[in-house]
């Protein structure tokens, strides 16, 4: 593959499942992704992942 990434994924949402969607991503051996993640609070990867009911 070129250097540059060949996919580009934008995560809406910088808590824990987002910032862990983005680690998956970038340190996958077999991908190239270039990743963005959005998140308007000043901290990213806190919250809770999953919500039980």
């Amino acid at each position: 593959m070129s250097r540059s990434a060949s996919r580009h994924a934008i995560i809406i949402g910088g808590g824990a499942s987002g910032v862990l969607l983005a680690y998956q991503l970038l340190h996958h051996p077999a991908c190239d992704f270039h990743v963005t993640l959005i998140e308007k609070r000043p901290d990213i990867g806190r919250g809770l992942a999953t919500r039980a009911a």
